[in-house]
């Protein structure tokens, strides 16, 4: 838990853009995953999670997306 506070901006707010190191970034993403998993339906869990993996993968080459929009 400890890393979890520790990866948070200190600014406040609902929505942050987030920066980290590779350790804290696995922690972060696992974190929000889960919080999505766990507060959603299956249904549309498995339609966020392939965004979320292609997102992932398409900043991982530097390409800046909108998550919002079809990918």
């Amino acid at each position: 838990m400890k890393a979890a506070c520790d990866a948070q901006p200190n600014l406040q707010g609902t929505m942050f853009r987030v920066i980290a190191d590779s350790q804290r970034t696995q922690i972060i993403d696992d974190f929000i995953v889960k919080i999505v998993e766990d507060i959603t339906d299956t249904s549309y869990f498995s339609q966020w999670k392939a965004k979320w993996d292609r997102a992932k993968e398409l900043g991982t080459k530097g390409i800046i997306i909108e998550f919002f929009t079809e990918l």
